[in-house]
């Protein structure tokens, strides 16, 4: 049975209940702690109820134990086990002539001659896809007695962008640059053609463009390509997991590398107005990731970079950072955070049109994450999920003090830089967490400084201010959150350096005055959240009134219903 479904029945029960005057009479003669406690034992034994007597099931049984096959908003685009291969990851996506084309790195036909091959899927709604087909398989460049490894081996991580009458697919390969290395360094190389969904032919040594050739060129070579520290039974890695798109006239090329082996990798960015030639030196960007994608936002003026951090981690969340010039980027911000994002996921592709310019409405954003969304990681056991967000409407910000006075910040939204962004804060934990508090409807409409006014469209009233609620003023450590409320229905985003953490003392000789700030939850306006409420609240959830939508998402869901039971007897 539907989880929504059995969650409305449980509520209109409930309420059923609650609308007997006897009932009503016993609750309001309770204790708020006390209203709780009978709140949650009508829900639990109404729930059970509705379960036993109407469904045979509430969930779907788990895929094996230790998944999630009911994570909200994530979808399975591609199911690596069905489709004969064990791993799907790193996509790029290509919105054009209403279809969705997905490229994605995935096991060859050919090994041990090839480690990785591209194969492409298309998409009228993002969730249905036709079946995969291989696109590129790289072979490898061997001498049959050399045993010590291979060269060419690898056509991953690819980025597909439309430059110049051709669409051009740079991918990551290998290169054996020191006969003793088994594997590496990671190059990049590049294949075409005419059609989006064509025959893609990779550039040659020889100047040819060729169906998988053993001499793929290497457009890009690491910086340190013979790795001296490295230990030749691993090879090196090098340059890859690139991400390229046409802007002005030029081809512009965000890839992974290191200055020297062992040091840490940066990001780096070239540019080119030709496909094959990117000799030019690249400039070392202020930002690290792991295998992220870079899009051209035409509204906000501004290149988006999309991350997972950290990459093939537990505890994975999904952020974003902005960047006027593609070299300095700034505000990066948490999109999805890691009590909702899937763990150990890695390897993003954001949706864009075939330039690499971002297109009105929501963004596809796919990645590789463990089969059905494990809770543990095997490696190379990765399906490919995807979530539909509009990053071109996500509010970006940053809460800047967390004092015994004062919480102030930013935050503004490209998708409109005229309207003020309304900001929630949230103590003690994320929202609907236990013990965590929030005070709503903050608006970042106070003036703000030129730095502020720089990234908010020019404009001068993007800062908020709230006065430190007396009730964190007890001696304790609190820490503070702040989120930016999105009003096209995302994830609300948690403000960049949130958490603060406070500890304020009590001031004895100054009483606190009574805020005037309505509780969340009171809908009744008498001033406490009680079983009054609750009523009204499931009134609101079956005719989907916002008033009750307390996490501003735009409906009214079982989310907000947390939150209610958090403030119930306040």
């Amino acid at each position: 049975m539907g989880i929504t479904k059995w969650i409305y029945l449980t509520l209109i029960y409930s309420f059923k209940i609650l609308e007997n005057d006897i009932v009503k009479l016993m609750f309001r003669s309770q204790s708020g702690f006390a209203q709780l406690l009978l709140i949650l034992i009508l829900l639990a034994g109404i729930g059970l109820a509705v379960y036993l007597t109407q469904f045979t099931q509430i969930f779907k049984p788990k895929a094996d134990e230790g998944s999630i096959t009911n994570r909200a908003g994530f979808f399975k685009i591609t199911d690596s086990d069905s489709n004969g291969y064990s791993y799907a990851y790193a996509p790029s996506i290509i919105y054009e002539g209403g279809k969705y084309h997905l490229f994605y790195c995935s096991p060859p036909v050919n090994f041990p001659e090839s480690l990785d091959s591209i194969r492409h899927i298309s998409s009228t709604d993002g969730i249905n896809w036709t079946a995969p087909v291989i696109k590129l398989t790289s072979h490898s460049k061997r001498d049959p007695s050399d045993e010590t490894g291979f060269s060419r081996t690898s056509a991953c991580d690819p980025s597909v962008v439309f430059y110049q009458g051709y669409y051009y697919l740079y991918y990551s390969s290998t290169w054996k640059s020191k006969p003793e290395f088994k594997l590496g360094p990671t190059v990049v190389s590049v294949a075409r053609s005419e059609t989006i969904d064509g025959t893609y032919l990779t550039y040659t040594d020889k100047g040819t463009w060729e169906k998988n050739p053993t001499d793929a060129k290497n457009i890009v070579v690491p910086i340190d390509p013979y790795g001296d520290a490295a230990v030749p039974e691993q090879g090196i890695y090098g340059s890859g997991q690139q991400s390229v798109i046409a802007k002005d006239g030029k081809l512009l090329m965000w890839h992974s590398d290191r200055p020297v082996f062992g040091d840490p990798f940066h990001i780096y960015m070239r540019e080119s107005t030709n496909p094959i030639d990117w000799s030019s030196p690249p400039k070392i960007t202020d930002t690290s990731a792991h295998s992220p994608d870079v899009k051209y936002d035409s509204i906000g003026k501004q290149f988006i970079m999309t991350k997972i951090m950290p990459g093939q981690g537990q505890n994975s969340s999904l952020h974003v950072i902005y960047s006027k010039d593609g070299i300095n980027w700034i505000n990066e911000q948490t999109i999805i955070p890691e009590e909702i994002f899937p763990d150990w996921s890695h390897n993003v592709g954001v949706s864009s049109d075939r330039t690499g310019t971002l297109i009105p409405g929501k963004q596809l954003i796919g990645f590789g994450t463990p089969y059905d969304l494990r809770l543990n990681d095997v490696w190379g056991q990765w399906d490919l999920y995807g979530i539909f967000i509009d990053l071109k409407s996500t509010p970006i910000g940053s809460l800047d003090e967390a004092s015994c006075q004062t919480i102030s910040g930013w935050t503004c939204n490209a998708a409109d830089f005229s309207k003020s962004t309304e900001v929630h804060l949230y103590f003690d934990g994320i929202p609907g967490s236990s013990g965590a508090s929030g005070i709503p409807g903050i608006i970042a409409d106070k003036p703000s400084n030129s730095i502020v006014s720089h990234y908010c469209g020019d404009k001068t009233n993007k800062s908020f201010s709230f006065s430190t609620p007396e009730s964190l003023k007890d001696g304790r450590t609190h820490e503070i959150r702040a989120y930016a409320i999105n009003t096209a229905g995302n994830y609300n985003p948690l403000l960049n350096n949130s958490p603060k953490i406070i500890q304020c003392q009590s001031n004895p000789t100054i009483s606190p005055s009574p805020s005037s700030t309505k509780k969340v939850g009171d809908l009744n306006d008498d001033g406490s959240v009680d079983v009054l409420d609750f009523g009204i609240f499931v009134r609101d959830y079956r005719d989907q009134n916002l008033r009750s939508d307390f996490n501003k998402n735009s409906e009214v869901d079982i989310f907000d219903f947390n939150i209610l039971i958090q403030n119930l007897g306040h």
